[in-house]
């Protein structure tokens, strides 16, 4: 089933400019929306999954090894495409039916740039009034951005009958899960009580796919810090801030953990990578990936 489009937003801003240090020997070499997953790079699912829901313009803001992204796009539009070699060069021939007809910005935002600078620099692709997405270039998910929008856009009335202002960002929530179970013991070692890891359905986490007025420029320049902990803080204080509750999927591949869209889990049983164990856990359509540094022997 074809999820509905966005019918106001056509424009995604993707931050692509992070070091990606926790994923380790993974990054060293390649800017962590490039690691690959399921055969393509995480930024490619993330690029489908908004092309999917209406996006047709992307600008990833670029920082370290920038030019891997160059050499990626520009290999991965003569996919599938005829090519015509002469003592002058090459030339394309032709579109190929099988690729997203999409434009892609490559926006050199500066090595050390923050997330909040780096959203800077896209200012002047945009115009006021405008909306457009923002998210990383390592989250993935399945979230029905129309939704997100309906949001966005929908009235809400104070006691007064007056309206509320629109927002300038609504953001994707995820509800706070638990990575593991809780115990309770006493001065003896004895234990209490043992919670199970659960999920908190009032604490949620920013998950991206945020939806967002020109008026966040206003807010922001090229030395500016942290987006989460400046300009979404500040917005949400200002009651300039919303999010959308997504209960479906959702993962930061921040880690050594990789999402694989795939229905099959046994068709990637015993496969290795980097020399690591695939730990498989089935969510949804999807297959969840946790790359373990012990070998297979100490997992029995």
């Amino acid at each position: 089933m074809t999820s509905p489009k966005m019918k106001n937003i056509s424009k995604a801003i993707i931050l692509c400019g992070g070091r990606g240090t926790r994923m380790g020997d993974l990054t060293s070499n390649t800017p962590k929306p490039l690691v690959t997953v399921g055969g393509e790079p995480l930024v490619l699912w993330v690029m489908r999954h908004l092309y999917s829901q209406g996006v047709r313009e992307f600008y990833l803001m670029l920082g370290y090894r920038g030019g891997e992204f160059k050499n990626f796009f520009r290999d991965y539009m003569k996919r599938n495409r005829s090519m015509v070699f002469t003592k002058y060069g090459y030339s394309i021939d032709g579109p190929s039916s099988e690729q997203e007809d999409w434009t892609v910005h490559l926006v050199e935002s500066g090595l050390n740039t923050n997330t909040a600078g780096r959203i800077a620099y896209a200012k002047e692709y945009f115009s006021p009034g405008e909306q457009f997405i923002v998210t990383y270039g390592d989250s993935l998910s399945n979230v029905n951005l129309s939704e997100v929008e309906k949001l966005h856009y929908s009235e809400i009335f104070h006691e007064d009958g007056s309206a509320e202002d629109l927002p300038i960002v609504t953001f994707t929530g995820i509800p706070n899960r638990q990575r593991f179970g809780i115990i309770d013991i006493d001065d003896y070692g004895r234990v209490l009580e043992f919670s199970e890891k659960s999920v908190n359905h009032k604490e949620l986490i920013n998950g991206g796919f945020m939806i967002t007025d020109y008026d966040v420029f206003n807010l922001i320049d090229k030395n500016s810090g942290d987006y989460s902990k400046t300009v979404l803080t500040d917005l949400a204080n200002s009651g300039k801030a919303r999010a959308y509750y997504h209960d479906g999927f959702w993962s930061a591949c921040d880690s050594h953990i990789y999402v694989v869209f795939h229905d099959n889990v046994s068709h990637f049983e015993g496969k290795e990578c980097h020399g690591k164990v695939h730990v498989c856990h089935r969510i949804h359509h999807l297959t969840l990936y946790t790359l373990c540094s012990y070998s297979y022997t100490h997992l029995q």
